[in-house]
C-alpha cells in the first residue's frame, strides 16, 4: 500500500502477524466467513480475491462456501503473507498495494473486504479499485460510532480512532457513514446485515480473569452483557455493531 512510506503501517502488521494469537484468530475468523455468507449469494464464484487476506482463513472459508477454483490473497505483511500459505493450501498469495490491485478489470468473480476498509486512509479509493476488478464485492465494516464511544470523547476530550487506535483503525463509522461511503463510490447494496460476534470473541479471555479487570472495564462488561440480553437495538446504539454487504457497480444506462 501507498501509506506504509508515509505512516508506517508496515512494520505495525508485521509486528502484528509475528504476535498473532492463533486461538482468537481462528475464532474471529470463523465467525467473519459465518457473517459473511449471510449476504452472499448461495451460488459459485470461480475467482475470488481477498484484498487485506491476513493469514488466509476468512478467503479459504468463504472459496469453499463458493465452490471458487481460484483463490487470491493480497496483503501488506509478509508475516501474515507466510502464515496465509500454510493455512490455504493452493491459493495465491502476494504482497501488494491495495490501491494498485494487479488484476484486470472485470477479471474477479467476488472480492472481499473485511475489516480493511477502516485502515485505509482513502478507503473510497479502494472501493473502486475493488470495483474494477471485482463483479461483485463482499464487504465487512466495524460499526464503531456509538453513544459509549461519543461520551468517551467527550469526557476526555481525546479521539480513540486514528494513529491513536490499538488496532490501526483510523475511522469510527457508523451505518449511514458507510450507506454514503458506498454511494459515494458507485457501488450499488444488493444485501446487508447487522451481526454481533458471540461471547467467546467479545470477552476473549476476560471471563476467566474477571476479578482481576478495572472496575471500569467489569462495569462495561456487565452493562455490556444486560443491553445485549435485553434489546440488541439498545446494545447497538451504546456499543455497536458490525455491517456486512454484498455490493456491486451501479449500472449505467
Amino acid at each position: 500500500m501507498r501509506l506504509e512510506s508515509k505512516t508506517g503501517v508496515t512494520p505495525f502488521y508485521e509486528n502484528y502477524g509475528e504476535e498473532l494469537d492463533i486461538k482468537r484468530y481462528r475464532l474471529d475468523t470463523s465467525w467473519k466467513v459465518q457473517s459473511l455468507l449471510t449476504v452472499i449469494p448461495n451460488e459459485k464464484f470461480s475467482s475470488v480475491l481477498e484484498v487485506g487476506c491476513g493469514g488466509g482463513l476468512v478467503l479459504k472459508g468463504v472459496s469453499e462456501i463458493v465452490n471458487a477454483d481460484k483463490r487470491i490473497g493480497i496483503d501488506i505483511a509478509t508475516s501474515m503473507l507466510t502464515i496465509a500459505q500454510r493455512e490455504c493450501l493452493g491459493g495465491l498469495f502476494v504482497r501488494g498495494d491495495a490501491e494498485q490491485l494487479p488484476f484486470k478489470n472485470g477479471s474477479i468473480d467476488l472480492v472481499i473486504l473485511s475489516d480493511i476498509l477502516e485502515h485505509i486512509y482513502y478507503p473510497d479509493r479502494l472501493l473502486r479499485e475493488a470495483l474494477r476488478v471485482g463483479k461483485y464485492i463482499a464487504i465487512k465494516f466495524p460499526l464503531e460510532k456509538c453513544a459509549v464511544l461519543i461520551l468517551f470523547e467527550m469526557v476526555t476530550r481525546k479521539k480513540i480512532h486514528g494513529a491513536e487506535h490499538k488496532a490501526g483503525h483510523l475511522y469510527a463509522w457508523g451505518q449511514r457513514d458507510v450507506f454514503s461511503l458506498l454511494n459515494g463510490a458507485g457501488l450499488k447494496l444488493l444485501k446487508h446485515k447487522l451481526v454481533e460476534p458471540p461471547e467467546e470473541i467479545r470477552y476473549y479471555n476476560a471471563g476467566e480473569r474477571f476479578s482481576e479487570l478495572p472496575f471500569g472495564r467489569r462495569f462495561a462488561m456487565f452493562l455490556e452483557k444486560t443491553s445485549f440480553k435485553i434489546s440488541r437495538r439498545i446494545y447497538r446504539f451504546l456499543f455497536g455493531s458490525t455491517l456486512v454487504a454484498f455490493v456491486q457497480g451501479e449500472v449505467k444506462s
